[in-house]
């Protein structure tokens, strides 16, 4: 496809490759490519790659940089894709980071401008760049050039998400997940820790979490249902989880993009 505006990619979840016409990007979560205006990509999944695109008018991309910080990760990044530059930028900030970052993404994602609207949206993205700028400063690798890459997840590892991601609802224990990609629970285990930070136990938590968002907004399920539907053996401990995540309980969260479906165009 080709970008009719500079497109801000933000990777939140899977594994594969961004196709450019300068070469090939490796995507994990945790991902940020800058794509210029105009510039050719096709992305090329190994495992299922949820994706959040933030379009922005070249022009107001320009406007953005003049009061971004020179130190801040994404300035290098714009200010070339704002100026003729044909190749993609990327930085890293790792799962962890963009997991928290999720949910304002996929809100910026659905807001369309209106004049009443403006800058509460500019208000959102100018937190946006500020918490990218904080975290990518904060352990995480940054890369100033498309070439450099971060690493790929292990097959095994990125095998293992695919099958938790295909059944959340599946009462899944370690070992039975280690037997499905060949390997020990406790090598299953050291390797979730070293991707992500966290145990497969933890990570299917988050699945479940996500999952349970996405019908909360896309299906219009109740809370009840969503729980359910995505493993939780109970609708008290999935809200409690729920709030743990997003900050918010399910029905604070549902309530929230009913309001905004509401709104009027």
């Amino acid at each position: 496809m080709v970008a009719e505006s500079l497109k801000l990619i933000f990777v939140t979840e899977g594994w594969g490759q961004l196709r450019t016409a300068s070469g090939l990007i490796d995507l994990v979560a945790g991902s940020i490519v800058v794509l210029p205006a105009g510039a050719w990509c096709a992305a090329e999944p190994v495992i299922p790659l949820e994706m959040v695109t933030l379009y922005l008018h070249p022009l107001f991309a320009q406007s953005q940089v003049g009061w971004m910080p020179s130190v801040h990760p994404l300035t290098h990044h714009l200010k070339r894709a704002t100026s003729m530059g044909e190749n993609a930028g990327t930085l890293h900030l790792g799962g962890g980071a963009m997991a928290t970052l999720r949910r304002r993404l996929v809100t910026l994602s659905e807001q369309r401008l209106k004049v009443v609207d403006d800058f509460a949206v500019y208000a959102d993205l100018a937190s946006l760049f500020s918490d990218i700028g904080r975290m990518a400063g904060n352990g995480s690798s940054v890369s100033s050039s498309p070439e450099r890459s971060p690493r790929t997840v292990r097959l095994e590892v990125a095998r293992a998400v695919w099958v938790l991601r295909q059944d959340p609802a599946k009462p899944w224990s370690v070992r039975a997940l280690a037997s499905e990609v060949s390997l020990s629970a406790s090598q299953l285990t050291r390797l979730f820790q070293e991707e992500f930070g966290i145990g497969p136990a933890a990570f299917l938590w988050n699945v479940r979490i996500d999952r349970m968002a996405a019908h909360l907004m896309e299906n219009h399920l109740s809370v009840a249902e969503a729980s359910r539907v995505t493993g939780w053996s109970s609708r008290s401990a999935a809200s409690r989880a729920f709030k743990r995540r997003y900050g918010i309980s399910p029905v604070e969260f549902a309530r929230e993009r009913a309001e905004r479906l509401l709104i009027p165009e």
